[in-house]
């Protein structure tokens, strides 16, 4: 049997029959490229849709970053591992930067950057991408910790989006009126749920 024979099987299943005419190196590479041409759709399947839509939308603001700064990109990033092949760590560098700026949650900004380190992690196990490329792509860093409160000191517009950072601020006069809810039992449920979380933050001034 032939090796371009051998490629069929090879190519739909990992296993290894003993082909008389294939080398222990020639084998390994026909399985290697079988395995390349099916790691993005390996991936997929073990991720819940939910999973998958997430990344879809973190892509797609990689892409808005990128066309913002008149860079055209594939805008199927999600479906082709060849897209990522000429990527850059600049370019990743710049997306993070890009969002901060845009006033994106911190924690928006590391989950997105996550999920593009995941498709070039994949575009460099297809092939794809540089060893040497995607050492430099994971070595890019989000914010965390002190360096996040930093950040948002520094820019004028801290976050995007509907759910609030920091907890409300309550005034003296309206911490009375929640203390002098009548003793009942939905008086007592408000009371509680009013002052549980202020009662370790300082009041301001009424």
């Amino acid at each position: 049997m032939s090796e371009t024979q051998a490629i069929a099987p090879l190519s739909h299943a990992l296993t290894l029959e003993p082909f008389t005419s294939l080398t222990l190196a020639q084998a390994a590479q026909l399985a290697t490229a079988a395995t390349q041409a099916r790691v993005l759709q390996d991936y997929q399947e073990r991720k819940a849709e939910e999973t998958l839509r997430r990344q879809r939308a973190d892509l797609a603001a990689f892409v808005t970053c990128l066309a913002a700064h008149t860079i055209t990109v594939p805008a199927n990033l999600t479906e082709d591992l060849s897209a990522w092949g000429d990527m850059e760590y600049g370019l990743v560098e710049l997306f993070v930067r890009w969002q901060a700026q845009q006033g994106y949650a911190v924690r928006t900004i590391d989950a997105r950057l996550s999920t593009v380190k995941v498709y070039c992690r994949l575009a460099a196990k297809a092939g794809y991408l540089s060893t040497e490329r995607l050492a430099l792509i994971a070595a890019v860093e989000g914010y965390a910790g002190r360096d996040a409160i930093n950040v948002d000191l520094r820019r004028p517009v801290t976050r995007r989006g509907a759910k609030k950072a920091l907890p409300v601020e309550i005034t003296a006069s309206q911490v009375e009126l929640l203390k002098d809810r009548p003793d009942t039992p939905d008086g007592r449920r408000g009371r509680s749920a009013g002052l549980l979380p202020h009662e370790s933050q300082s009041v301001g001034p009424s």
